[in-house]
């Protein structure tokens, strides 16, 4: 982050600034901070050249680029990345409701009706199709005779929900 110094000049700080202090200090070696001249991360452009502070990399003007940059399939394929030191959460933001506004389904309306119909169907769908599979598999004894009571055991029921924690990803 960038923050106005007491001389009025700017200056430098956050975790980023004192990683890279910290590097310099125990691998002694020197350092000059500098943004490239569009600002930018760094992105592809059109004629196959890279923006920001991938470009400059690619390009050879910088050694290493300082960042809390998104590492993606299309960068890493033109410089490296170290391993990921912090992990920042991924959320939604949406417009604080007025008073009067809140509304017990509320969480449903950020998608229209179509998809969350989609999504119920679909576990729906799957839910019904892993219950029918696991009882060909009894029925025909393609199961191990230590496994069969694990499959005997996925109902409708037990299906659904098995459906359900693997689309969300909770129990």
């Amino acid at each position: 982050m960038k923050e106005k110094s007491e001389s009025g000049g700017y200056r430098y700080v956050g975790f980023c600034i004192d990683l890279i202090n910290a590097l310099a200090e125990q691998l002694d070696f020197t350092y000059e901070l500098y943004e490239p001249e569009d600002g930018q991360y760094g992105a592809e452009k059109d004629d196959g050249t890279w923006s920001g502070m991938v470009g400059e990399l690619v390009s050879g003007r910088a050694d290493i680029a300082l960042a809390a940059m998104t590492i993606s399939s299309k960068r890493e394929k033109v410089v490296d990345f170290t391993s990921q030191y912090m992990d920042y959460g991924t959320g939604l933001i949406m417009k604080k409701p007025k008073e009067g506004m809140r509304e017990l389904l509320a969480f449903i309306l950020p998608f229209k009706m179509t998809v969350w119909i989609g999504v119920v169907a679909s576990i729906v769908v799957v839910a019904v199709e892993l219950n029918l599979l696991s009882r060909v598999r009894v029925k025909l004894n393609l199961v191990d005779q230590s496994r069969r009571e694990n499959d005997a055991d996925f109902d409708l029921r037990n299906s659904t929900w098995f459906s359900y924690a693997s689309l969300v990803r909770k129990g």
